[in-house]
C-alpha cells in the first residue's frame, strides 16, 4: 500500500497563513481543489451574500410574476412533490412560504402515496380541474413529465417546474422551468429544496424596492476608482473611473460607495452631483473577507449585505427554511461545495439555534442535542427517519411533520415507527439477495449486480441497491413487480465515468420513464421488456466503470507528524463540518506511533478501542473496526505503527470525547 498526497503550493499556504488560516486547513482545501478567494471563503467562512443570484435562472422573473399573479388573484394552487427528504422538504418549504405571504391562499399539496409513480400523476388532473386549480408547481420532479404538462395546459392549468434532475433531450415546453441542469451555470448539483429556496429568495427580492433597479457600486482598486453595475444581484458591467465627476454621466438608479474613511467620503461626495450612499467596510474587519485580494468581491459582499438586510422576509426565510435545505443537501448526497456549502453551513447554524419546534421535538425524542448536531446525526439518524415514511408509501406524514404547524409534532411517533419498519423490511430484502451476490456479479461480468423479486416492497429498492453497492463496490440495480410493470433503482457507491441517467438513456426504448442523479436513479418499464432489459445490462454493463484506477493507494489530505497530533486538531477539522460529497471528513496520516493499551469491543469482540501514546506524554483514543484478531496476531508493546485515520467526536452519555477512527493500520509496511 502506498500513501499518496497531492503536492501543495507553498506560496498558497504562506498567503493564507498570513491571513490567519491554519496551514493544515489550507493544505486540506488546496488538495481538494479549493484555491480561489471565494472558494476558501465558502469553505471556511460561508456567507449568504456569496450565494449566486437566483436571477441567473432564465425563467425566474416569469416565475415570480406568475406566482405573484396567483397570489393577487387568489388562485388555487397545487404543489406536487416527491416522496423523499428532498421532495417532501421542498413541498413543505414552498407551502409554508406561500402561506406566510397570504394565510388565506387555497393551496393543495400532494406527494406520491403507496404504489403511486414518481412525478406528475395524470390521474389527479380531473380532481384538480374540478377544484378550479389554475397553477401546478412541481417540486423535485416534472422535468421528464412532457405529456403530463401538455395535458395540464390543455385543461387550463399552468405549470411551474422546480427540479434538479437531469433532463432528457426535450423538456416540457409548456412549463416555466427552474432547473440548474437546464441552465449554463458552473455549479448545477443543487437539490430541489435548494432550488426551491433560491426561488423564494428571488421572489422576495422581486417584491423589494431593489428589483430591476440598476445599482452602481464604487470602490477603490489600489489607486484606481472602479464602478460595477448590478441589476437583480447580477453583474451587468464594470468600468474604470478616471475622476469622480465622471459619475455624473453614469446612468444608474442607486449609487453606493465602499470606503472605510468617512472624511474621504465627504470629499468624494462634494465632487459629483450623484447622491452617494456610503457602505461601511468596518463590519468585515478581522474576517477572511477583509483579507481577500479582490477589491471587487470584497465590495460586492458589503453591498449585498446591505441590500439583503433590506429585503423584507429574507431573514425569516433563512431561519425557517435553510435547516431543511441542509437536510435535503445531505439526504440527496449532493456535493457540499459552492452554494450547497453555504446552505449546509448556515442551515446547521440555524438548526443549532433550536428555533424550529418540529425538528427540536424530533431531536429530543431521539436523544440528539441540536446545539451540537453534526453530520453523523443528520446523515445516519435524522434523515433516515424523515425518509422512511416515503419509502413505505406514506410521504404525506413527512410533509405534515415538516410543515412545522401546531400539528407537526403529532407525527413524530409515526415517523419513528415507519423507520423501524423500513429497517426490518430492508434487512429481510437484503437477506433474500445476499447468498447470490457473488454469482450475480459473475453473471454481469463483474461490472454491476441486478436483483429482481416480487417479494420485496417497491419503496426500499433504492435502500437495498445502495447497501449491495457498498458491499460489492460496484453499481447495483434492484427491481420489483408492480402490476404490469417493473420498477427499480440503481445506486453507485463511487465515482463513475458514466452518469447513470445516461446509462439508462442508452436504452430509452425499454423504459416508460426514468430519471435521477449521477449516482442514483429510478426507472419503470413494462414487464414484457424484462428480457430486453437483462440483455441490455449484460451488453452495456462495462459502461459503468470507475473513474479512478483500481489500486491500493490511499490519498490523504494531510500528514500529521506525531509531535503535532493533539486534540486541538479536532477543532480545526470541525471548521469543515458539515461533511458530505466533495467535502469528506479529512483523511490524515501519522507515522511511528505506539500503542499504550487496547480493549476488545462488541459482542463478538472483533473491534478495538486503542490508546495511542502522544509525544506530550498524554494519549489519544482510537477505534479500529473488525480487525481485533489481526491486530493481536502481530502486536507487541515495542511496535511502531503508521496509521491512516479520520478525527471524530464520540458523543456518549452527554460527554464529547475526541477520538481517531482508524481507516488503515500499518506495521512493517503491511496493512493489519
Amino acid at each position: 500500500m502506498k500513501i499518496e498526497k497531492k503536492v501543495v503550493d507553498k506560496d498558497f499556504i504562506k498567503k493564507w497563513r498570513e491571513r490567519g488560516v491554519n496551514p493544515i486547513l489550507a493544505s486540506i482545501l488546496f488538495r481538494r481543489g479549493f484555491s480561489t478567494d471565494e472558494e476558501l471563503i465558502n469553505m471556511i467562512e460561508p456567507r449568504f451574500e456569496n450565494i449566486e443570484s437566483p436571477f441567473i435562472f432564465t425563467n425566474l422573473e416569469k416565475v415570480c410574476k406568475r406566482i405573484e399573479s396567483a397570489i393577487e388573484n387568489s388562485e388555487k394552487i397545487v404543489l406536487f412533490g416527491d416522496k423523499d427528504v428532498d421532495g417532501t422538504s421542498s413541498t413543505a418549504i414552498l407551502y409554508n412560504f406561500l402561506k406566510s405571504i397570504n394565510k388565506d391562499l387555497d393551496i393543495l399539496w400532494y406527494v406520491p402515496l403507496k404504489n403511486e409513480f414518481y412525478g406528475l400523476n395524470s390521474n389527479k388532473f380531473g380532481e384538480w380541474k374540478k377544484r378550479n386549480i389554475t397553477l401546478c408547481i412541481a417540486l423535485d420532479c416534472g422535468i421528464t413529465n412532457i405529456y403530463e404538462v401538455k395535458t395540464l395546459k390543455k385543461i387550463g392549468i399552468d405549470s411551474i417546474i422546480i427540479d434538479h434532475h437531469k433532463p432528457l433531450d426535450i423538456v416540457p415546453a409548456e412549463a416555466l422551468i427552474i432547473n440548474p441542469k437546464c441552465e449554463n451555470i458552473e455549479f448545477s448539483d443543487i437539490p430541489a429544496c435548494g432550488v426551491t429556496f433560491l426561488v423564494i429568495y428571488g421572489l422576495l427580492f422581486f417584491r423589494s424596492s431593489f428589483y430591476n433597479r440598476e445599482i452602481a457600486l464604487i470602490y477603490y482598486d489600489k489607486d484606481t476608482i472602479k464602478l460595477d453595475i448590478y441589476k437583480n444581484l447580477l453583474l451587468e458591467k464594470s468600468l474604470k473611473i478616471e475622476a469622480i465627476d465622471e459619475l455624473d454621466s453614469i446612468n444608474a438608479d442607486l449609487f453606493f460607495i465602499c470606503l472605510k474613511n468617512h472624511s474621504e467620503y465627504e470629499n468624494i461626495k462634494s465632487k459629483t452631483e450623484k447622491k452617494l450612499k456610503m457602505l461601511d467596510f468596518s463590519y468585515i474587519d478581522g474576517s477572511l473577507v477583509d483579507s481577500m485580494e479582490s477589491p471587487s468581491l470584497k465590495a460586492k459582499i458589503v453591498l449585498f449585505n446591505y441590500l439583503l438586510s433590506h429585503v423584507e422576509g429574507l431573514e425569516q426565510a433563512k431561519e425557517d427554511f435553510l435547516p431543511l435545505v441542509a437536510l435535503g443537501v445531505m439526504a440527496d448526497i449532493m456535493p457540499v461545495a459552492s452554494v450547497n456549502r453555504i446552505f449546509t453551513k448556515l442551515g446547521f447554524e440555524y438548526l443549532r439555534q433550536k428555533k424550529l419546534p418540529n425538528i427540536l421535538a424530533l431531536a429530543k425524542k431521539i436523544s440528539i442535542d441540536l446545539e451540537f448536531v453534526d453530520t453523523n446525526d443528520v446523515s445516519w439518524v435524522i434523515n433516515p427517519i424523515l425518509n422512511s415514511s416515503g419509502r413505505l408509501g406514506e410521504a404525506n406524514i413527512t410533509v405534515k411533520f415538516l410543515l412545522n404547524d401546531n400539528e407537526s409534532i403529532n407525527f413524530i411517533n409515526n415517523l419513528i415507527t415507519n423507520n423501524e419498519q423500513r429497517k426490518h423490511k430492508g434487512d429481510e430484502a437484503f437477506n433474500i439477495f445476499k447468498p447470490n451476490i457473488e454469482d450475480n456479479i459473475n453473471e454481469y461480468g463483474g461490472s454491476l449486480t441486478f436483483f429482481f423479486s416480487d417479494k420485496i416492497y417497491k419503496g426500499i429498492t433504492g435502500i437495498i441497491a445502495n447497501r449491495i453497492a457498498k458491499e460489492t463496490n460496484i453499481p447495483s440495480i434492484v427491481a420489483v413487480v408492480e402490476g404490469d410493470y417493473i420498477v427499480g433503482s440503481i445506486r453507485v457507491s463511487k465515482e463513475l465515468d458514466t452518469h447513470v441517467v445516461d446509462f439508462l438513456e442508452s436504452a430509452d426504448e425499454i423504459f416508460d420513464e426514468f430519471g435521477g442523479h449521477k449516482r442514483a436513479a429510478g426507472f419503470r418499464f413494462h414487464k414484457k421488456n424484462m428480457e430486453n432489459f437483462v440483455a441490455f445490462l449484460k451488453k452495456s454493463a462495462s459502461m459503468l466503470k470507475s473513474s479512478a484506477c483500481e489500486n491500493l493507494n490511499i490519498n490523504i489530505d494531510a500528514e500529521i507528524p506525531l509531535q503535532y497530533l493533539n486534540t486541538n486538531l479536532f477543532a480545526l477539522v470541525g471548521i469543515l463540518e458539515p461533511f458530505g460529497e466533495a467535502n469528506k471528513k479529512p483523511l490524515f496520516f501519522t507515522k511511528d506511533i505506539k500503542v499504550s493499551s487496547y480493549n476488545k469491543m462488541g459482542q463478538d469482540k472483533k473491534h478495538l478501542k486503542i490508546f495511542f501514546m502522544l509525544e506530550s506524554g498524554g494519549q489519544i483514543s482510537a477505534i479500529l473496526w473488525g480487525k481485533a484478531n489481526e491486530f493481536e496476531k502481530i502486536h507487541h508493546d515495542d511496535n511502531f505503527y503508521d496509521i491512516v485515520y479520520e478525527m471524530e467526536i464520540n458523543k456518549y452519555n452527554g460527554q464529547f470525547i475526541p477520538q481517531l477512527k482508524i481507516v488503515e493500520m500499518i506495521f512493517n509496511g503491511n496493512t493489519i
